[in-house]
């Protein structure tokens, strides 16, 4: 199984994540991290706008900072084998990466 979902879809998913290693389920997690349920976001800034409120406000409950979550330890904590692709660049040794 191939997963593929940002941040703050995990943050609702996590049970999957315990699922699989239940099952022992073979899953693919790749996930975008912009530390934010940023649809929601985005929501957020167009009602801001179409209401002529503070655009800046839009954030408040939006951003996933502060503590921010460590999906690599949540699934480590659920005996997952995890890798964390970090900017990498197109000159970068994704060769090298390695699982923990």
């Amino acid at each position: 199984m191939v997963n593929i979902q940002p941040d703050g879809d995990l943050m609702f998913d996590a049970g999957a994540l315990w699922i699989a290693a239940k099952y022992e389920i073979p899953m693919l997690v790749v996930m975008h991290n912009n530390r934010a349920y940023y649809n929601d976001w985005a929501h957020q800034i167009r009602m801001a706008k179409l209401r002529g409120t503070d655009e800046a406000r839009a954030h408040i409950g939006m951003d996933l900072y502060g503590p921010e979550p460590d999906f690599g330890a949540l699934a480590r904590s659920l005996g997952q084998l995890t890798a964390t692709l970090a900017h990498l660049g197109a000159t970068e040794d994704w060769g090298a990466l390695t699982l923990a």
